[in-house]
């Protein structure tokens, strides 16, 4: 690898808060492999927590608006590029407003002076309005990673300029690709690949189970509307109507939260549903291995299709069994009925009868969870999908 290919920029909307586990992987994976990784975080202010230290140490944050180094910025574009400055200047308001704009000035620079050769953006909203700015800007190429609610759900008006200006695009799901293509055009088609997040299966092992889990439905994710979790709750007050005893814990934030433990309340469910605040990421193994299910019935919304949640993906690599719902997306990763259970959206009747399946079958359950490693090793391993990306990176 040529110096210059080497250096890259990572433009996040707020980092380390708030940014999965699969950036974090990817970043260190990439890293791994000798790419010389900065971090651009255009709303986030450095935070020493769940051992980020190394990559906040590694993340350039932006300044104030008015500070001495954003104006000398713009007036360094000024008089090495009038014309570029002045073109995007007046368009300021299609790249997210003026925050975005004098602050994308200051990273701009920085490229230049760290002889950064391309830049990458997670999620096709702000990040990607900054990487756009700041590739014009220094003269250098920028990507981006489209997920699903970013292009579908909350996509903004100027996703098209977006994705064409892109030298590529990942996203998460084949689902997605087809997305873009019905929406946009063949040309966004073929710059864009789909490459799973991935599970790190050195990490997530079926041995780190224990023998006699305390746990018998386990759920984590975001608490809102598409994760479904209400009808979880709904099938768990079920299963307790049928006469059989268990303990769900569901662990996330989110705005639904408060619904959430209203419902529980209302089905007087407290002794059988917890919520649980999120846990670092090099802890949730923890999690899983001390349930028997994984479950999460996520569901559509306004017709807009989830994405592959990647806790399925985790959980399959602990040799869990895991029951989720047919919706667009999630059978790329689960097979009903071989590597995992599907079930209908917005069914709770149906997700308790999975769910009491697996409870009561323990031999299913493991033929399952088996069959479930094997997909996430064969299909679904970060590692090879890393390689994936970092030959992008190199043009190859």
């Amino acid at each position: 690898m040529s110096k210059v290919k080497q250096n890259i920029t990572y433009v996040l909307g707020s980092f380390p808060a708030g940014i999965e586990s699969f950036v974090f992987n990817e970043l260190k994976e990439l890293s791994k492999l000798g790419f010389n990784i900065t971090v651009f975080s255009v709303y986030g202010k450095p935070q020493y927590n769940h051992g980020n230290f190394e990559w906040v140490s590694r993340t350039i944050y932006a300044e104030p608006l008015y500070s001495i180094k954003i104006i000398c910025s713009h007036v360094y574009f000024i008089f090495t590029k009038p014309k570029i400055y002045y073109s995007l200047l007046k368009k300021y308001k299609s790249f997210r407003g003026k925050r975005v704009f004098w602050e994308s000035a200051y990273f701009a620079r920085q490229v230049i002076r760290r002889d950064i050769g391309h830049i990458h953006a997670h999620f096709a909203w702000v990040a990607t309005d900054a990487a756009r700015l700041i590739a014009k800007l220094a003269g250098t190429t920028y990507s981006l990673t489209a997920h699903q609610s970013d292009i579908n759900r909350h996509a903004d008006k100027n996703l098209y300029e977006k994705l064409k200006e892109a030298r590529f695009i990942f996203t998460c799901t084949k689902g997605n690709r087809e997305y873009l293509s019905e929406r946009f055009d063949k040309d966004i088609y073929r710059k864009t690949t789909a490459i799973y997040h991935g599970v790190n299966i050195e990490k997530f092992l079926p041995n780190a189970r224990r023998e006699c889990p305390e746990i018998d439905i386990l759920s984590i994710g975001s608490l809102i509307k598409a994760k479904g979790f209400d009808y979880l709750i709904r099938a768990c007050n079920l299963l307790i109507l049928r006469g059989i005893s268990l303990k769900c814990l569901i662990v996330g934030k989110g705005p639904e939260k408060e619904y959430l433990k209203e419902l529980i309340a209302h089905l007087e469910l407290q002794r059988v549903v917890e919520i649980k605040d999120p846990v670092p990421h090099d802890q949730i193994h923890d999690l899983y291995g001390n349930t028997k299910i994984f479950a999460l019935p996520v569901i559509t919304i306004d017709g807009a299709p989830h994405g592959v949640p990647n806790v399925l993906a985790e959980a399959m690599a602990m040799g869990l069994p895991v029951v989720s719902t047919h919706v667009p997306n999630v059978p790329e990763l689960i097979e009903h009925g071989k590597d995992g259970i599907l079930v209908m959206e917005k069914d709770p009747d149906a997700l308790a009868d999975a769910i009491e399946d697996l409870l009561n079958d323990s031999n299913k359950c493991k033929i399952i969870g088996i069959t479930a490693r094997e997909k996430i090793k064969k299909e679904f391993n970060a590692h090879e999908h890393i390689q994936r990306i970092a030959s992008k990176f190199l043009g190859q």
